[in-house]
């Protein structure tokens, strides 16, 4: 059975006398033997550096990337992506629960159809249980699977469909094991994975990396655009990287052509180095 929280981890920054606040998530990846913690960049950028280990937690020490904003403010990132390339001494500490993803079980290809399925997982902050006096904490795994929404929705939400993977969540009309209810606020569930379910199978496929939540809808930054500043970074893992298939038509004074689906703000990156790493009814479920 399917199990999306093994590849997926809370992280957290810490608060004075050590004590944890979640607020993000991150995606476990391996491209050939190198392996890498995803998420998104405000995740980074908010402090939740801090990963949960067999007991205790770990700070990242590993470098990384984190895509750049046009304007400069985090808000018009629509990638919103970070990455760090694991240091030994961060696999290592990992929590042996966890599995990396491997290139196997990625799906680059967005494929576009109205109503497919997918599900956002992550660790929604308000679902945490604290003890605050021995400092540990109980992280509360959702999962939401809903359908993808019509083209035009991405256009009113500044988005595309070559870049981001947007499905409906309207809180207050989820199911969850077939009675109505009201699912918790995402928050917290940035940089957590983005699968494609298919049909009357249990198979699933890691597409994007939830980013945001916003109105009625919940956002990914598809994966392909995670994969291309891994394959920039690191080109000999080119080889081992799937490539996108899918195309956009783009319109130009001497007609019409195809081209590459593009990567979001351009491909336009910082690196980081240790010190600076701060038809079917939608389904909720969870822990």
């Amino acid at each position: 059975m399917f199990r999306g929280d093994r590849f997926i981890t809370p992280l957290y920054r810490m608060q004075p006398g050590d004590v944890p606040e979640g607020g993000g998530t991150g995606i476990w990846l391996q491209v050939e033997n190198e392996k890498f913690l995803v998420t998104a960049a405000h995740v980074i950028e908010d402090g939740f550096i801090w990963f949960p280990m067999n007991k205790g937690f770990k700070r990242l020490n590993s470098p990384g990337v984190i895509t750049n904003s046009p304007t400069g403010s985090r808000n018009d990132d629509r990638g919103d992506f970070a990455g760090f390339h694991l240091a030994p001494e961060d696999t290592n500490a990992k929590h042996p629960f966890h599995e990396f993803v491997q290139m196997s079980e990625v799906d680059v290809n967005l494929n576009y159809q109205f109503r497919d399925r997918y599900e956002f997982t992550g660790f929604p902050w308000r679902r945490e249980e604290l003890d605050h006096i021995l400092k540990q904490t109980k992280p509360g795994f959702m999962s939401v699977t809903s359908e993808m929404v019509r083209e035009k929705t991405f256009g009113i939400l500044g988005l595309s469909i070559h870049t981001h993977v947007v499905i409906a969540f309207h809180r207050k009309k989820m199911m969850r094991e077939g009675v109505r209810t009201t699912a918790p606020l995402p928050h917290g569930m940035s940089g957590g994975a983005v699968w494609k379910r298919y049909t009357q199978s249990e198979v699933r496929k890691l597409s994007a990396v939830a980013i945001e939540y916003r109105g009625n809808c919940l956002i990914g930054s598809r994966i392909s655009g995670a994969l291309e500043y891994i394959r920039a970074r690191f080109p000999w893992l080119s080889k081992n990287i799937p490539q996108p298939l899918d195309v956009e038509i783009v319109t130009t004074k001497n007609g019409r052509s195809v081209q590459p689906c593009a990567v979001p703000n351009g491909g336009a990156a910082t690196l980081l180095d240790d010190s600076r790493a701060t038809g079917l009814p939608p389904s909720i479920s969870g822990d």
